[in-house]
């Protein structure tokens, strides 16, 4: 019975060590593809292609205020969004839930904060239009980790069971 009870603590390690943590999807830089959009109330289904079909940034980056791009930085100033420097944010528009109803709303920056220990992050969605000041705050809870994918799972509007499959984005030398 000991055997047993250690080879399945083992096993339980070796699996724990191959999973990516929060504090590793916290650090800025990797870039994260939108695999798939799933959402049902009893069962999952692929979400609408009218909606998925019109995302433009399929998947998100996080950076800090500081790293913007000048492109991103002159879409920013467009705003009237008040950010600090020191802020870790990412341009997105794969949330497909705004005030309860399921939609495309279009590209938005969001205010990111990981909370390593429940496994959530916490978005802070400006949408990128010229009249936005305030936010609308989102919560996502991350579900499956393993060493280059997650899923997002919609915490806000848990019965309508939306879910957002990610895998890091693998990019080779000679596409810089």
């Amino acid at each position: 019975m000991n055997r047993l009870f250690i080879l399945l603590f083992v096993a339980s390690v070796l699996h724990t060590n191959a999973q990516l943590n929060c504090e590793i999807l916290r650090t800025t830089g990797a870039t994260y593809s939108l695999m798939a959009c799933k959402n049902g109330t009893g069962k999952l289904y692929n979400t609408d292609t009218a909606l998925t079909n019109r995302f433009k940034y399929r998947g998100f980056n996080l950076k800090l205020v500081s790293e913007l791009s000048p492109e991103e930085k002159a879409e920013l100033k467009k705003t009237k969004i008040q950010l600090k420097q020191t802020d870790t944010v990412m341009f997105y528009d794969w949330d497909i839930l705004q005030s309860a109803k399921m939609g495309y709303f279009g590209p938005a920056i969001g205010k990111v904060h990981i909370n390593p220990k429940d496994s959530s992050i916490k978005i802070y969605k400006y949408f990128l239009t010229p009249t936005t000041k305030d936010y609308v705050p989102t919560r996502f809870k991350i579900i499956r980790m393993g060493a280059d994918n997650f899923i997002f799972y919609d915490i806000d509007h848990p019965y309508l069971n939306i879910n957002y499959y990610f895998k890091k984005k693998v990019v080779f030398t000679n596409d810089k």
